[in-house]
Order: structure tokens, then sequence, then C-alpha cells
């Protein structure tokens, strides 16, 4: 598995994350006293978490990919309470919804990965609960991957209801480790409506997809940046 820089969506000024290391330019966004490098809506601050470094895993069996040596997780992080809007949309259904992996989530390469999943829609829509997700081999057949509801390293995310919309998406985060795991070809999440939605699954993040035997997965949340997840 290969290891993706932050995107430039995420981080947060608060925090000694070292910014200038992956070329992030901070932009004022959120609640007050909030200096954020993304577009999202922030909420408020609970005290900063100090995650110990560690070596990242192997790649999990079935992967190609390799995590660089020079990658690891950033050393201090703000959890962000994600921001609460007003519901306008009905429920989202496949037709709505376009879905691609985003980002890592804070604890990735430490004994665990984790992938941030981020939803965007064509008009306002909510979401609630844990997605339903599958992973598919070459054959268009399930894997067998096992996803479970909770169960993430980081903070425990409440099942509310969300809404996607324009300048507010909807994220979640899926977490594995190297237990099992099989190549997969596609990841696919199933709503309201006749066909799945496909997420993209960005080759920059891992090299050869692989699903593992149990995958822990947390509700959706309002935001997609990782700081809704430290």
């Amino acid at each position: 598995m290969k290891a993706k820089k932050v995107l430039t969506i995420f981080g947060i000024v608060t925090a000694t994350i070292a910014l200038a290391s992956v070329g992030l330019t901070p932009i004022a966004q959120g609640g007050v006293g909030h200096t954020i490098s993304r577009v999202t809506i922030g909420g408020s601050d609970t005290p900063s978490t100090t995650i110990p470094s560690s070596p990242a895993p192997s790649p999990p069996t079935g992967a190609s990919g390799v995590l660089p040596s020079s990658v690891s997780p950033p050393t201090t992080l703000t959890h962000l309470v994600p921001p609460k809007v007003a519901l306008i949309g009905g429920s989202c259904v496949d037709s709505d919804v376009t879905a691609a992996v985003s980002g890592n989530g804070p604890y990735f390469g430490m004994g665990t990965n984790q992938l941030i999943v981020s939803l965007s829609s064509t008009g306002p829509c909510t979401l609630s609960g844990f997605p339903v997700l599958t992973f598919l081999n070459g054959q268009g057949k399930s894997t067998g991957a096992k996803f479970s509801d909770g169960g993430t390293t980081g903070a425990t995310q409440l099942d509310a209801m969300v809404e996607l919309n324009a300048g507010q998406p909807v994220s979640f985060l899926i977490q594995f480790g190297d237990i099992g795991c099989v190549p997969a070809s596609q990841l696919v999440l199933a709503l309201p409506g006749t066909t799945p939605v496909n997420v993209a699954l960005d080759p920059s993040f891992m090299d050869g997809w692989s699903s593992c035997a149990v995958v822990s997965e947390t509700p959706y949340v309002q935001g997609n940046s990782m700081q809704e997840y430290a």
C-alpha cells in the first residue's frame, strides 16, 4: 500500500502539523478561533490529541504497493466537532451522489490503514447511519469483506442526519489492517435506487487495491477533513 500526502483541503494551523512540508496554504474557515486549510466549515475545538510516532505497517496481502519510508502521521491533531447544518433536502438516492477516496485518516500508518471517502451531490439531500459498502473483485463479485459499524481509531462519531449540498461535504472513514486481504477492483456504496454508487479508488492512495477480512467504518459525518476523525 502507498500512503498519499494529506490533501490541500485538510489540516489545521492550530496544531503543529508542519504544513510547509506538504505545501498547504491556510484559509480562514469554520467557527471562532479556527483557521482551517480546507473548504468545509468547522466546529468547536476540543483539547488537542498527541499521537505517538510508530513505523508504517507492511502492505496487506495482495497489495503491490509499499508505504514510502518518508511518510509518517502528523504528531499533533486537534479534533474538530463536525458542523451542524440546516437540513433542507430529502433522502439522498444513488442518482444524486458521487463518491471518492479523498484522503488518509489521521491514524493511517500507525498499525492500521484509514481512508476518508468524500461524497458530493447534484443538489441538497440528507444521509444518516452507516454506509452500506461492498468490495468487488475483478469479476464483479463480492470479496467477502465484512464491514463493522464503529470500532475505528480516533474520535467516536455519532450517528446523526447530515446534508450533502454545495460547500457542505459529507464523508465517512474506513479502517482495515492486513488480515485476510485479497485484491479488489471496486468499492460500491448502496443508496436507495437501482445502481450502487461506485467509489473512485484513486491509485495514488493505494497501489493494488485490496479488500481485507474486516473493515471498520464510521457513520456519515458532516465535513471531510481528517480533523473530524482525530
